[in-house]
């Protein structure tokens, strides 16, 4: 898979509106938006939160590999979440 973090972002927000998900993520809904729309980017918790309250896959959220849900039989989810703060401390600097 060939697209952006923010791309991805959008993907797994799925079939629920973006009122009903920025709740869920505890944003509002029009920083989802520019979030969706690669405007600004998202916050590591909020990356952190859709691994860990939703389930999805950290390696498919930030680099497109795999599954957009965890297969926690194939995925190290310590591992996944130190490459996940890891990514982002580099993007940040």
């Amino acid at each position: 898979m060939d697209s952006s973090i923010h791309e991805r972002l959008k993907e797994a927000r799925g079939n629920l509106g973006r009122d009903e998900f920025a709740e869920i993520l505890g944003v509002h809904k029009n920083t989802l938006g520019r979030y969706e729309r690669g405007e600004s980017e998202s916050t590591s918790g909020l990356l952190a939160l859709l691994c860990t309250q939703l389930g999805i896959s950290s390696q498919w959220l930030l680099f497109g590999a795999g599954e957009m849900k965890h297969n926690p039989a194939g995925e190290n989810e310590a591992s996944s979440y130190v490459e996940v703060f890891l990514k982002l401390e580099m993007e940040s600097n």
